[in-house]
């Protein structure tokens, strides 16, 4: 199916589309953080330690878009307050780190050291299509959050 598919693909965009689908994005920093602590792992523990790193790898992503969630519905509601404060620097911090390692978690490659075929989180729960659009929406909602929570802020001060 596979090479039906990239026949396909051939077919559709040229030999090139082919080669940008199957090209991957490579970490520029978290490689070197990665390959040895996978080297520090025995090999009888490598699934345990795959599914604590998913599960982990899970739990933040879910989190942190918890956080974009609340910093952009605080800023839409114009009303800014400290949990606002704390989300945003979380989704800011994130950010740094995920655009920072060439648009790659650094849990992904990490999954991937122990074994995994695609250590993204969003490709276990969501289509391709669905998940290659992920940061384009969080981009577009923390800008949006930003925005709009200064506006609100700028707009608290003026009335003091």
């Amino acid at each position: 199916m596979a090479l039906d598919l990239s026949f396909r693909l051939a077919d559709a965009r040229g030999m090139a589309g082919v080669e940008a689908a199957a090209a991957r994005r490579e970490p520029r920093w978290s490689g070197f953080l990665t390959r040895p602590m996978a080297r520090v792992i025995p090999r009888r523990l490598r699934h345990e330690a795959l599914i604590a790193i998913k599960t982990l790898h899970t739990a933040l992503f879910f989190s942190i878009a918890a956080a974009l969630v609340l910093t952009t519905w605080d800023g839409l509601r114009g009303r800014p307050a400290r949990r606002t404060a704390m989300a945003g620097g979380i989704v800011v911090v994130e950010s740094l780190v995920y655009v920072s390692n060439n648009q790659v978690c650094p849990f992904t490659p990490l999954a991937e050291e122990f074994g995994a075929e695609r250590g993204s989180v969003v490709d276990m729960f969501m289509p391709a299509a669905v998940a290659k659009q992920i940061p384009l929406v969080a981009g577009t909602a923390a800008l949006m959050a930003l925005v709009s929570n200064a506006a609100s802020l700028w707009k608290q001060m003026g009335s003091r």
